[in-house]
């Protein structure tokens, strides 16, 4: 562990310029200080958090990592490393050193935060069970609607339509209007509807999915796969010429919105305007 503690002064202006977002001041009040103390690993670590700011990865990244060399108990200096991995997407290095940083706290708070970087970083590289995982976990711990969104988004990913609307929902009520997740949850309802073999849990499935959409739509906030999404939840209701419209309108907005939506909102179209 690191033993170095340099004058106060320096660390402490470098703090109160951080605090107040003045990084390229506190970065260099920062450096001053691990210039004259390079073994003060809270200095490294607040200098790497200054570059993070500033959008300067391979810095924060090497500061970080001189932080953790020098004291390698703290788990807040694995959070930032894993930070500034996650800055230049190196998914692999967040998981990783995020890991590391786990296995040397059970404080709550800096457990939540990891898991939070990690579980983010297991979806990206779709490994969703993990993700669920470790997103649950730090939900047990404190309740963010955003990573209600997130965990909702791990479950439809990995197949699980039902298990997917619970946090959807969740996060739904602490933001009623909020047009993302009201697509969110059409969308998964979309899928769960047309998984359901029972033809008036179906009907049920897809009249509770066009309500989230119409919501979506009343917000003002109008995207392809949102008109698409709702499109598909007409046609599953039977109503074939509103069906046919938001099709259109998804194609209109953009063509080739999706590699998979778009040629099935053509097929579509189609197949429901012979039908109208």
């Amino acid at each position: 562990m690191s033993t170095w503690r340099p004058a106060r002064a320096g660390p402490d202006e470098a703090l109160a310029a951080f605090k107040a977002r003045r990084y390229l001041e506190a970065a260099a009040e920062m450096q001053s200080v691990v210039d004259r103390s390079p073994g003060y690993a809270y200095g490294h670590f607040l200098l790497g958090h200054c570059m993070l700011k500033m959008g300067r990865i391979l810095e924060a990244n090497r500061e970080f990592r001189v932080a953790v060399g020098l004291d390698g108990n703290r788990p807040e200096f694995y959070q930032g490393w894993a930070l500034a991995h996650q800055a230049a997407g190196n998914w692999p290095m967040t998981i990783r050193t995020a890991t590391q940083g786990l296995a040397h706290t059970d404080d709550p708070r800096a457990r939540f935060a990891l898991l939070a970087l990690r579980g983010y970083a297991w979806g990206a590289v779709r490994h969703w069970d993990d993700a669920v995982a470790d997103l649950e976990m730090a939900l047990r711990i404190k309740t963010e609607p955003w990573m209600l969104v997130y965990l909702g988004k791990a479950r439809f990913a990995a197949g699980d339509y039902a298990i997917a609307v619970g946090p959807l929902r969740q996060a739904l009520n602490a933001s009623p209007d909020n047009p993302a997740i009201l697509r969110l949850l059409a969308q998964d309802l979309l899928r769960l509807a047309a998984e359901e073999r029972d033809t008036n849990r179906k009907r049920n499935v897809y009249a509770e999915a066009l309500t989230y959409a119409e919501r979506a739509a009343s917000t003002g906030w109008r995207s392809a796969a949102g008109s698409y999404h709702r499109g598909m939840i007409l046609a599953g209701l039977g109503r074939n010429a509103e069906a046919v419209t938001a099709l259109t309108e998804a194609l209109r907005i953009n063509p080739h919105f999706s590699a998979v939506g778009a040629p099935a909102a053509r097929a579509a179209v189609r197949q429901l305007g012979g039908a109208r």
